[in-house]
């Protein structure tokens, strides 16, 4: 039922997907899944490196579960904003899908059905991501398969730092 509801929001609206070349791209946007804490050191690392660089950054963590995280020092949302077909909901999810960063970065290295469909529904240019079966998640997809973090942004960063600026298509 997730998967047919996305599917027809996605039919009922139009993108227009490119990359830039990583050097001129002005907003990146950041999901990934905080359950696992030893991750958030990496990724405030790349965040911080990343702001270094220029770039504006906006981070999107999610929280499998129905606590509050008060010490987070991101934007966040659990499973309390999950609706029963497991559609995130709520203004910080809605904001950051609307909002047209020129690159979204999925930082999970597993299937998340939360953050696949923020990433599928999302305004960015170019949306990057592990590999996954759904297509219309991603522009760009990275194995995952070390299932280390600090890697797969060694990858992100690699690839990216490769891309040309090409239209890939309007969907």
């Amino acid at each position: 039922m997730h998967e047919r509801l996305l599917r027809q929001k996605l039919n009922a609206t139009s993108f227009k997907r490119g990359s830039l070349d990583f050097q001129s791209v002005k907003s990146v946007g950041l999901v990934y899944n905080a359950a696992d804490p030893t991750h958030s050191e990496t990724i405030r690392q790349f965040v911080h490196l990343l702001k270094k660089q220029d770039k504006e950054v906006k981070v999107l963590a999610y929280f499998p579960d129905k606590e509050t995280h008060e010490n987070c020092p991101y934007k966040h949302f659990s499973n309390k904003a999950l609706d029963w077909v497991m559609r995130p909901t709520g203004f910080e999810v809605e904001q950051f899908i609307e909002t047209p960063f020129d690159v979204l970065i999925n930082l999970c290295l597993k299937d998340c059905i939360p953050l696949e469909y923020i990433s599928a529904l999302s305004k960015a240019g170019f949306r990057v991501g592990p590999v996954s079966e759904k297509l219309y998640c991603y522009d760009l997809m990275i194995d995952a398969s070390d299932e280390r973090m600090s890697s797969f942004i060694k990858q992100v960063e690699f690839f990216l730092n490769r891309m040309n600026n090409y239209e890939i298509s309007t969907i």
